[in-house]
């Protein structure tokens, strides 16, 4: 009698312990559920993901490459481990993949709109462009009024001429580097047109720069061997270095740091050089060719960024490319101007 007794204590205890234990489990499961979700990105996802593409890196990752804590696939990451009742979740939050392993489930939910919509940013950017230094920089008024000498065109034209040439440079870039293949296609367009395709390529838009460089009295590769003002190293860096950190961030530098601005600034040079100098008409085509094309261009690049600009994140970065772009612009124009202009005070730093 005192066996069967302690057998069933001990079949109670037991049956205890099991339910304890199926409580905690149970009340552990979304913990556990999200470790799983973070060994699926980390090993499970690849390029062809289905993943919306705001969480998309910009570049395939490798399977043994460990994500950084500051990359898209890491923050990813952190929404999965995220616990059911911290996050809220949608169909439009769900994406499925198949991977080598089989059918995966992630819950890669899609960061919080902005407040600001997309209409009233690209707005707001636009006036913020046009009452940049670099759109009213002292330089460009003084530059409008002519009397230029030989030497002064030189001096400008020479330092241009590199920002000319890279600007492809950049546009190559972000259009590898896209996860979507809208903005992808409208730089493809802004290349062509750049390029002057299926135009010869002395159409291209260095080679009219370069008839513009002979007009003014370089000889042939001449103006390769005019040093670098360290304000004109540093605008080419600094783009190049936003397409390696963030196409968004590259991609607001391009269009309302390039696009946008160009046709406020260009009329400027036009003026000064047609007031020095007896040009033919040829010669300035590619001033020309930017005041009117780069309108055209700049819608293109909005409807872009009317695709992008839907959080503040987003807005943020195309924000902060527009306005590093137009800061080392006003830096170019702050330099040439100490070089060509003795009666120009200099211009304080931007920033």
């Amino acid at each position: 009698m005192k066996d069967r007794v302690a057998l069933s204590v001990i079949g109670l205890a037991s049956a205890l312990v099991v339910v304890i234990v199926a409580v905690l489990l149970l009340g552990r499961q979304p913990q556990t559920g999200a470790v799983h979700g973070v060994s699926a990105l980390r090993y499970r996802l690849d390029s062809r993901s289905v993943l919306p593409a705001a969480h998309l890196a910009p570049q395939p990752r490798r399977r043994d490459h460990s994500p950084c804590l500051d990359d898209d696939l890491s923050r990813v990451a952190r929404a999965v481990c995220t616990t059911h009742a911290t996050r809220s979740l949608d169909a439009s939050g769900m994406a499925v993949r198949v991977g080598h392993w089989g059918r995966c489930l992630l819950d890669a939910l899609s960061p919080d709109p902005s407040a600001v919509t997309p209409y009233e940013f690209v707005r707001k950017l636009r006036a913020e462009v046009e009452r940049h230094p670099a759109v009213t920089h002292p330089f460009l008024r003084r530059f409008a009024i002519g009397r230029l000498t030989r030497w002064q065109l030189w001096g400008y034209a020479s330092q241009h001429y590199h920002l000319v040439c890279s600007f492809t440079a950049y546009l190559e870039a972000i259009a590898s580097r896209t996860p979507d293949p809208e903005v992808r296609r409208l730089l493809r367009d802004i290349l062509e047109d750049e390029y002057m395709r299926p135009q010869s390529f002395e159409r291209s838009h260095p080679t009219l720069y370069r008839r513009f460089l002979r007009a003014v009295g370089f000889g042939a590769g001449e103006w390769d061997q005019v040093p670098l003002l360290p304000a004109t190293r540093a605008f080419v860096q600094l783009h190049l270095d936003m397409t390696l950190r963030s196409w968004l961030e590259a991609l607001g530098a391009v269009g309302p740091g390039h696009e946008w601005a160009i046709p406020l600034m260009f009329p400027h040079l036009v003026a000064g050089i047609e007031q020095s100098l007896p040009l033919d008409p040829a010669a300035l085509e590619y001033f020309q060719l930017h005041i009117n094309l780069d309108v055209e261009h700049g819608k293109m690049l909005e409807e872009g960024l009317l695709r992008w600009a839907t959080t503040d994140q987003h807005q943020e970065e195309i924000r902060r490319g527009a306005h590093r772009s137009l800061d080392a612009r006003a830096a170019f124009w702050s330099a040439l101007s100490e070089q060509l202009f003795e009666d120009l005070s200099p211009t304080p730093a931007v920033g």
